[in-house]
């Protein structure tokens, strides 16, 4: 966001606006996962995709796994590789 080019492209779980010009009218955040639209310039400060209910997240292991936005309170968790935190997957 600081126009060097740098860390423009990653995007963190709580994602924060930090007044970037090309975002000064989006809110400063913390945003969520939730649903989007593509011509939504605020929208690019979360996880969110085109398919309708949530989207498909790449795993360390390699596997692809869908979450509906309704996952976005384990989102920090998923997110993170030093918490410890334990997600059960739901059979």
């Amino acid at each position: 966001q600081d126009g060097s080019g740098s860390p423009d492209m990653l995007l963190g779980v709580r994602e924060t606006n930090d007044g970037a010009q090309f975002a000064e009218s989006c809110e400063p955040g913390p945003y969520h996962f939730v649903a989007g639209e593509l011509d939504e310039q605020c929208d690019l400060f979360h996880f969110w995709s085109v398919h309708p209910g949530g989207a498909n997240f790449a795993m360390a292991d390699g596997s692809v796994r869908w979450f509906a936005y309704t996952a976005d309170e384990v989102m920090p968790a998923l997110a993170t590789r030093n918490g410890r935190e334990v997600v059960q997957w739901p059979n």
